[in-house]
């Protein structure tokens, strides 16, 4: 049996669960038995009733034991009916959300048909269909199917937690007849940014990819497509949704099925010629439900970390604008250069396309200029997140620690070789510094993009081993410092130790080795761009 309009019908799975939450009224046992869904409620009456610690509205006060909702609406403060609001909108698409939240303030004149018909629309859409390879048939027994709803909450919630990061929309998450599926989108009001296809939807897709095969052992194949599509609100007046249609979302279903994908990512020629900071293997074209002719499609490769690194831009000597906001940090710059104050945390944020790594990139290059014409020192380390690094803990400081490392000779064997050779050629005194006059001075400094001195120790490895032993640290720490948190080949023989190092003492470690680093300096810039990519 199917229900009519108006109806609630629950499936034998749901009814032998609600029947422990509740009492249901019927002869649902036979229901059951037969493997029949058995109705819940129609119209204005209910067969299903929950026990008092089931009941989710009790909190709040809201009527519960078979009375009827719509009659007490009337009688609901501002706080119920936020908190109705908010959990509604948890199964409402965003971009629905959002323009609720615009429009609450104003009156409004227009039905709810008529702005519907207002909205709809065809956008530019970046659709991805992936699919978890996982068994999602109910077996009967409790315990495995628990185990199946807690894989499929996983699923859920790595999904939206790097949706959320990217601001991508999820568009659903359901298991029909191509099985456990999820749909997440770009291009939407809410969700459209400059350069989104390189720097978010292929990222993100690589990112939802790898997290699900790392945390959970699952292996998924995954389509894309980029093309214009229908969007907007789909269904009757008394039963619809927000909905993405078009060729181009269905030719994203087809490039998922297995039929066409081994558990790879495969996206369509328009994904492809919309960037070109990504590398695409070509495939062989295949034959698609609604298309007459073969359709191209590519595989998107990672980018290494070379490539991600070598993103950073170059300093411009006819930088345009943003000249307030460059004076801000060189003056925060040259107070802690000249008198030793606390760390100082400069934010950029600002919505995408408007020049924030320029500026990043500007600011940076000019402060390193300024505190070197001040005749003190200065140490700036760079870094780009990317969407491999919020899956591994410390990434960012691996990265950071590993670029100081290379820095660590001005007071060490940089200066000791210049002693005994006896030899200041092409040193600096730093004995006496220069002052430098921001608002006149700033825009005539020399400015470079490259990193600050290097060391001459010949590897990370034996810069690591000095300040290991610098600091008297035991030899098992250059194994799990060294070679496992920062990733160096070669630190020291293996410990046999019969244990790990305490982590406390591994931290405070950590936090010795970067001052050790970083003490001959006045003054150390670390510059972090796309944060939002960060470890946390």
């Amino acid at each position: 049996a199917a229900a009519s309009h108006g109806e609630v019908f629950a499936s034998p799975e749901a009814i032998a669960y609600l029947t422990k939450m509740g009492s249901v009224r019927g002869d649902w046992k036979s229901n059951v038995n037969d493997g029949l869904p058995t109705r819940l409620a129609v119209r204005g009456e209910r067969f299903f009733y929950p026990k008092e610690e089931y009941t989710p509205c009790r909190g709040i006060g809201l009527p519960c034991e078979g009375e009827k909702l719509l009659r007490h609406f009337d009688d609901f403060d501002s706080s119920e009916l936020n908190w109705l609001k908010r959990m509604i909108s948890l199964y409402v698409h965003p971009v629905v959300v959002s323009e609720e939240h615009e429009s609450s303030s104003h009156v409004k004149h227009e039905t709810d048909y008529d702005r519907n018909v207002a909205a709809a629309e065809l956008r530019n859409v970046y659709t991805c269909f992936i699919s978890p390879k996982i068994d999602y048939n109910l077996t009967g027994d409790e315990e495995k199917d628990q185990k199946l709803f807690h894989r499929l909450n996983d699923i859920m919630t790595i999904t939206t937690r790097h949706l959320d990061r990217a601001q991508g929309h999820l568009r659903q998450f359901i298991l029909d007849d191509k099985g456990v599926v999820l749909i997440f989108t770009f291009g939407l009001r809410g969700s459209t940014f400059p350069n989104m296809i390189a720097q978010r939807a292929i990222p993100l897709t690589f990112t939802i990819v790898q997290s699900l095969q790392d945390e959970l052992g699952i292996k998924v194949s995954a389509g894309a497509t980029f093309e214009k599509a229908y969007c907007g609100v789909v269904g009757g007046v008394n039963r619809h949704e927000f909905a993405v249609l078009g060729p181009a979302v269905n030719l994203a279903a087809r490039l998922m099925s297995p039929k066409h994908n081994s558990d790879v990512i495969l996206v369509d020629k328009n994904v492809r010629l919309l960037t070109s900071q990504i590398f695409f293997r070509p495939l062989p074209a295949v034959m698609a439900k609604g298309y007459a002719d073969p359709v191209p499609i590519f595989q998107p490769m990672k980018i290494s970390s070379d490539q991600q690194g070598s993103r950073w831009g170059h300093a411009k000597k006819k930088f345009v604008g943003r000249a307030s906001e460059i004076k801000q940090s060189m003056h925060v710059a040259k107070e802690m250069a000249l008198n030793s104050v606390t760390s100082k945390f400069l934010f950029v944020s600002a919505p995408s396309g408007t020049g924030k790594s320029s500026l990043m990139v500007q600011a940076t290059e000019t402060v390193r200029a300024m505190v070197k014409k001040m005749k003190k020192r200065v140490i700036v380390t760079r870094y780009i997140s990317n969407e491999g690094d919020s899956r591994i803990p410390f990434s960012l400081f691996r990265s950071i620690f590993k670029d100081l490392l290379r820095q660590i000779k001005h007071d060490d064997e940089g200066s000791v070789a210049s002693s005994r050779e006896g030899s200041t050629k092409g040193r600096i005194n730093f004995e006496r510094p220069v002052d430098f006059e921001i608002d006149e001075e700033w825009d005539n400094l020399s400015l470079q993009s490259n990193s600050t001195m290097s060391s001459v120790m010949s590897t990370d490895a034996t810069r690591f081993r000095f300040i290991c032993e610098e600091l008297n640290a035991p030899p098992e720490f250059a194994e799990v410092v060294g070679k496992r948190l920062l990733g160096l080949k070669s630190t020291a023989a293996p410990s046999t130790a019969s244990k790990p190092p305490d982590l406390d003492k591994i931290l405070n470690f950590i936090a010795d080795a970067f001052i050790r680093c970083t003490k001959h300096a006045d003054l150390v810039l670390l510059a972090l761009d796309d944060v939002h990519w960060m470890d946390e």
